[in-house]
């Protein structure tokens, strides 16, 4: 069986955590599921509905990512980040 070439930079956060997206925050939110997150990017999943970005629109996203402390705890860092879709 061939082994997976990995080539990603870094190694990547998944977990399943709501993120709020649109082309403006003056707009109607809609609501996806974070599943992969990097430095660079992120994957997430919603409903292909009116709301569902299309490849090249520029959207603005929240969303919040755990931070682990060394003894086992965790505490929320909330993000507001823009950015294109490269992929649906």
């Amino acid at each position: 069986m061939d082994a997976k070439t990995e080539r990603r930079a870094e190694k990547r956060l998944r977990y399943y955590w709501p993120i709020w997206f649109a082309e403006s925050f003056d707009d109607a939110l809609s609501q996806g599921q974070m599943v992969d997150l990097s430095s660079m990017g992120a994957a997430f999943t919603c409903y292909a509905d009116d709301g569902c970005p299309s490849p090249g629109q520029h959207i603005t996203a929240r969303f919040s990512v755990p931070c682990y402390g060394p003894d086992g705890s965790f505490d929320m860092a909330n993000f507001t980040r823009s950015g294109d879709i490269c992929r649906v």
